[in-house]
């Protein structure tokens, strides 16, 4: 009987009576490793070509864990910053207006305002019914949204109508400006604008959902649980660190066709990565517009201390080198002066000097190193039993100086130490060796005084 049933519930199937068991599109963050989304004055889906890559946290997507994206603003009030912020701007191309370069809010014409697009995944579902994607802009507590205006003459505010079974990625065009005009608007008033003092805590979320129902701008608030999709939180800033250095100190240590510099910095909001910065001269600090933007290294996790491995560089070479701390939105700190070093070759360096273990442990040269080598020509070499030594100090030395003295600050400290504390009693040995008769000739004499008086 049960074999009958089987049999009768596959010819329903193959021959169709049975309901078609199917599912509808989805939308996602394309390319969730490396996500395609830009942001400028010009740029939009159709021309991405004008749009600056922005930073962006890839997270899951979901209300507790959006999607993030930094998107700078262009700010060019004199009066309650640094004046224009470009000048801080990796996004900047250095010349013209600033507006063709970075997005930017004027609450009176989403002309002059800057756009995000946003490249999204349209994954395919077996149901053939049209499908709109639109864009949810959140309330402050992210439980309700109101479609975001797409200024579309139908219907509906929808970006696309999509009813493929094929996947498809597609770009998504928000203006600042029309963010700016629903539950975002307050927000923009009081922290984009550029009569107000810059700022970094500016944030809308964006819901980008299917739906086969029909929604305009002017639609009721609806609740977020209603419907699924991606959220992308958009953070803004239009704030620049230009009071305070936030690079409180460097160094520069020279290296085999590297240099190393050594860090310490005060923290910034969202920090994004450390680079350093060859200039073509002595460089006195200022902004990262009026230094040289040839990027040697880049470290993308710096703490407030460190070091940086610039690598590789060419030895024998002069670096003038600073340092640029920057935040998510793009936006460099002031910059410090710049420092110079030269890297070399380390083995060149340490059979030049002859003195392994000494060398590697100055890594430069150094009068106590000279007083060594001196002492090497002429005293040790004078003597068959300090030939034999230094023939077997060549023979095995280099090895170690190279693989553990050089690269490790311990040991070089170290061998250092050792160093100086060698050089002091041997430049002084007359000293240590006078005090060592007068001691014995005293004790002597106080020895046999004591036998006069004890004799008696």
């Amino acid at each position: 009987m049960k074999y009958l049933i089987f049999l009768n519930f596959l010819a329903l199937f193959f021959f169709g009576l049975l309901p078609k068991i199917g599912y509808t599109q989805s939308v996602t963050l394309a390319n969730i490793t490396t996500p395609v989304i830009g942001g400028g004055p010009t740029c939009s889906d159709a021309a991405t070509s004008n749009c600056k890559d922005l930073v962006t946290d890839v997270n899951d997507g979901s209300s507790d864990s959006p999607h993030i994206v930094y998107i700078p603003i262009y700010n060019e009030n004199s009066d309650a910053g640094p004046g224009g912020n470009h000048f801080y701007s990796l996004l900047w191309g250095g010349s013209g207006d600033a507006t063709s370069d970075m997005p930017s809010y004027d609450d009176s014409s989403s002309a002059n305002s800057g756009n995000i697009v946003t490249q999204l995944t349209i994954n395919s579902g077996s149901s053939q019914s049209s499908q709109i994607l639109y864009a949810g802009i959140l309330n402050e507590d992210g439980n309700k949204f109101v479609v975001y205006d797409n200024n579309s003459a139908g219907d509906n505010d929808g970006f696309i109508s999509y009813a493929s079974s094929e996947s498809v990625n597609v770009n998504v065009t928000l203006n600042i400006n029309k963010l700016c005009s629903d539950t975002f608007g307050d927000t923009c008033t009081a922290k984009l604008r550029a009569s107000v003092t810059p700022t970094n805590d500016a944030e809308v979320t964006i819901l980008y959902f299917f739906s086969e129902n029909n929604y305009k701008s002017t639609s009721t608030e609806q609740d977020l649980s209603s419907q699924n999709g991606v959220l992308v939180k958009y953070r803004f800033s239009n704030k620049v660190y230009h009071e305070d250095d936030r690079v409180t100190s460097f160094s520069l240590k020279k290296g085999d066709l590297r240099i190393t510099a050594d860090y310490a910095l005060d923290l910034i909001t969202e920090p994004y990565k450390l680079i350093a910065l060859r200039q073509t001269g002595s460089f006195s600090g200022g902004t990262y517009s009026t230094a040289s933007s040839d990027v040697l290294s880049t470290d993308f996790s710096p703490g407030e201390g460190g070091e940086l491995d610039i690598f590789p560089l060419v030895n024998g070479t002069d670096y003038h080198i600073t340092l640029g701390y920057v935040d998510k939105w793009q936006f460099v700190s002031k910059l410090p002066g710049s420092k110079k070093e030269k890297p070399e070759s380390i083995i060149n360096f340490l059979e030049k000097e002859s003195c392994y273990f000494i060398s590697a442990g100055f890594k430069e040269k150094h009068y106590i190193l000279e007083y060594f080598r001196q002492f090497r020509d002429h005293f040790l070499l004078k003597f068959s039993l300090g030939q034999a030594f230094v023939n077997f100090y060549y023979e095995t030395a280099p090895y170690y100086a190279l693989k553990y003295i050089y690269p490790s600050e311990t040991l070089s400290f170290l061998v250092k130490s050792f160093a100086y504390i060698i050089y002091f009693f041997m430049t002084r040995i007359w000293y240590f060796v006078a005090a060592f008769f007068l001691i014995t000739i005293y004790s002597v004499a106080k020895k046999r005084s004591w036998k006069k008086m004890t004799s008696w």
